[in-house]
């Protein structure tokens, strides 16, 4: 086959790879709603009447509101009255697909700054269909959605990008807009000293994670101040009973091991296939959020750790194309070994 021909078969494969994940995109972004049920009102929270910390989560409130005032909106909610409940739910299903469509951008960019070199590029992005389907869809405890999921994954992927490729005035604006979504995006700013520590950055990175503290601080006072009517927050809970019924009663533990789409056990027994140290310190930044999500949050909700999806299928796929990579390398011994002794 002529290199014009097997270049133009490689890009209509290219293509019709890039409409399947279109497709599936959209269909997992619009089937988190409609296969699950709204956690609370979705017309309280756009009123700004919910419960706090759940208004304080901001930034889905203007997009609903526009959505719940929109002619063009109530239109394509009565024609899609099949598949949305509303002009609320098919907004969030819209900034949902969105999302996903954006963060196969980015789990190509994440997986491209660690090692080895990637040996097939839709592994990451499919790995991280998977892990967010099982998250937020293919579910049978705590079948809930919330409207800023999905932007919170973005928004703290979009972080995670833009610490590895040092990218400061990038990492600023998505602290002010993300912070706006969900309080996660603080949890950025460890990942910062972690990973410059003990470099020559190390000064400049502490004035950024100052930088960004700050903004996160006055992001959140804004969002104070627009909620202050809002019924005030029962305070942290840890949830230990609930928990740790979720370990010792076997009907929770096929919830419970779904998380990161059953990756994770396997992720931890081969992490001796990781190789690149910007791994181990990233996971080691990750772990203020780890924590928080451990002591604070209910375990079989696994959209608790939802922000990590993308580590996690960049991660798989790093150790998948690794194990590969050295068993191939295994079977070329004995035929290099071959060829040396005939020469």
């Amino acid at each position: 086959m002529s290199d014009s021909k097997l270049n133009a078969q490689r890009g209509r494969m290219r293509l019709l790879l890039v409409l399947l994940y279109l497709a599936i995109a959209i269909m997992i972004g619009r089937a988190a709603v409609t296969q699950n049920a709204p956690a609370w009102s979705m017309e309280s929270y756009t009123r700004g009447e919910l419960q706090l910390p759940f208004q304080g989560r901001y930034l889905m409130v203007w997009v609903m509101r526009w959505a719940s005032a929109s002619p063009l909106m109530g239109k394509l909610a009565g024609m899609l009255r099949n598949s949305t409940n509303g002009p609320l739910e098919l907004a969030i299903q819209g900034v949902d697909s969105l999302c996903m469509i954006a963060l196969g951008w980015v789990v190509l960019k994440l997986r491209k700054e660690f090692q080895p070199r990637p040996m097939f590029d839709w592994l990451a992005p499919v790995l991280m269909l998977w892990v967010v389907a099982f998250t937020y869809v293919v579910r049978y405890e705590q079948r809930i959605f919330l409207p800023y999921d999905f932007l919170s994954i973005l928004f703290f992927n979009l972080g995670l990008l833009a610490v590895l490729q040092w990218r400061m005035w990038s990492f600023f604006l998505i602290m002010l807009i993300g912070s706006y979504n969900r309080e996660t995006l603080l949890f950025l700013i460890p990942i910062w000293g972690v990973l410059y520590w003990r470099t020559e950055q190390r000064v400049k990175a502490l004035a950024i994670m100052a930088a960004g503290l700050a903004i996160w601080g006055a992001v959140r006072f804004h969002v104070h101040l627009l909620t202050h009517k809002a019924p005030a927050s029962a305070g942290l809970y840890i949830n230990w009973g609930w928990n740790l019924a979720s370990l010792y009663l076997p009907h929770h533990w096929a919830q419970v091991l779904s998380v990161g789409g059953y990756l994770v056990i396997p992720m931890w027994l081969r992490r001796d296939l990781i190789k690149d140290r910007k791994f181990a310190l990233l996971w080691l930044g990750c772990v203020p959020f780890l924590l928080a999500d451990l002591v604070f949050g209910v375990w079989d909700e696994t959209r608790i750790f939802g922000e990590l999806s993308l580590l996690i299928a960049v991660t798989a796929a790093c150790q998948f194309e690794q194990m590969l990579s050295e068993r191939t390398a295994e079977n070329d011994l004995p035929v290099l070994a071959g060829e040396k002794s005939e020469g």
